[in-house]
């Protein structure tokens, strides 16, 4: 179930699964950011933004050129994670989120929040513009 808080907050919901866990029991490092590129993707898709149209039609792409990960404690097998994003900045030619994994249960209990800058490139990872309409999306969020 995808929440919105405001127009500036997305919460999407994640269970882990016994392949998300390393070793220890404990969600393996990395997969934190394919959540939140899982979120950042529902968020487009709540958006009514089609990343599949972008790409096919304008030959645009949104690759992660940046993240910065702080790990707070483990999250484990069976565990419901949200990831609560929130656009940071937004540029011409870039957006900048901070994103929080927590637990569902217990909200205040922060997995791992960090800091994602995406591009927008072309499909030839060219810099691009932000397409019109995600400029004025991104508009509403940024305060």
């Amino acid at each position: 179930m995808v929440t919105a808080t405001g127009p500036e907050t997305f919460i999407w919901p994640v269970r882990i699964y016994y392949d998300d866990t390393d070793a220890y029991g404990h969600v393996y490092h990395s997969n934190y950011l394919n959540y939140f590129s899982h979120a950042r993707i529902e968020w487009f898709r709540h958006l009514g933004m089609d990343l599949g149209a972008l790409r096919e039609e304008q030959n645009i792409v949104f690759p992660v050129c940046k993240a910065d990960l702080r790990f707070v404690a483990p999250a484990k097998f069976d565990d419901v994670l949200e990831i609560v994003s929130r656009v940071h900045k937004a540029g011409r030619a870039s957006i900048v989120y901070h994103q929080i994994a927590r637990l569902q249960a217990k909200p205040e209990q922060i997995c791992c929040d960090g800091i994602v800058k995406i591009a927008c490139t072309t499909n030839a990872l060219k810099p691009a513009p932000l397409p019109t309409q995600l400029c004025e999306i991104m508009s509403n969020f940024v305060r």
